[in-house]
């Protein structure tokens, strides 16, 4: 009996010491589908500071995203242009232009160029067990052109990415989507709520969601610092924020 309780131990210790975990083949494009002529129509709610910082304000548009056409990279990878159409809030006004920027998909990443600033949105495999630097190709200060010298911009490059809420369903609004995975960048603040105006304040907030046959659902980036009052200057804020919902897409 003994022998045999022996063998039972080294067998089970053997079959756990070669398992591997080995997770569900989901392709990339099962989160962020790229075909030319698909669209997706966005609310965004855009935070900026205004009066040197002193006040802050909420401005808001619809958004059209259309995927128009297929380009080759400086590395010969195929690549997708979208253009964004921006009008306001009650669709009254014509479709402005605004920005188009590029998306492409690697061997296991979606990577997404915008405003020259490039982004690892997705990466495989879909598990809470994978982080990755998302922002890795981010320069230094990359806001800097927008939003000047924002003390926090360099930490940017060093945000784990990683997902949760794989294949769940996520609400927005009326809009239920069947399956989706976020994935969370950042969530991190100092001295929030502002205690008085004498000391340094950050926030980043920053995530993402995707569903699936879809691409992007909703994402909020809310990245700020409050710079204290010197004898020269009151305190101020500096930075910005957005959130994107989806309304519809085809």
């Amino acid at each position: 009996m003994k022998i045999h309780t022996q063998l039972f131990i080294a067998v089970v210790l053997l079959t756990s010491c070669s398992k591997t975990e080995h997770y569900p083949t989901v392709p990339l494009s099962t989160y962020y589908p790229l075909d030319t002529g698909k669209y997706i129509l966005y609310r965004i709610d855009s935070l900026v500071f205004t009066n040197f910082g002193q006040n802050s304000e909420i401005h808001s548009y619809i958004a059209k995203d259309t995927v128009d056409g297929i380009l080759l990279d400086n590395l010969g990878r195929t690549m997708y242009r979208v253009h964004r159409f921006l009008t306001d809030t009650l669709l009254a006004n014509p479709w402005q232009d605004d920005i188009t920027y590029t998306v492409t998909p690697t061997a296991n990443t979606i990577e997404v160029d915008e405003n020259n600033l490039r982004f690892i949105k997705l990466t495989e495999p879909f598990t809470t067990n994978l982080t990755w630097y998302g922002d890795s190709y981010l320069g230094d200060d990359p806001f800097q052109t927008f939003y000047g010298n924002l003390t926090s911009q360099n930490e940017l490059q060093g945000w784990q990415f990683n997902y949760a809420n794989i294949g769940q369903p996520y609400q927005i609004g009326q809009i239920t989507v069947p399956n989706s995975i976020t994935v969370q960048e950042a969530n991190d603040s100092m001295n929030v709520p502002l205690p008085n105006d004498s000391v340094f304040a950050h926030k980043s907030l920053a995530f993402e969601v995707y569903g699936a046959g879809i691409g992007l659902v909703y994402k909020t980036f809310i990245f700020w610092d409050f710079q204290p009052v010197t004898p020269d200057l009151p305190g101020h804020y500096e930075g910005f924020g957005v959130t994107q919902y989806m309304l519809q897409h085809n």
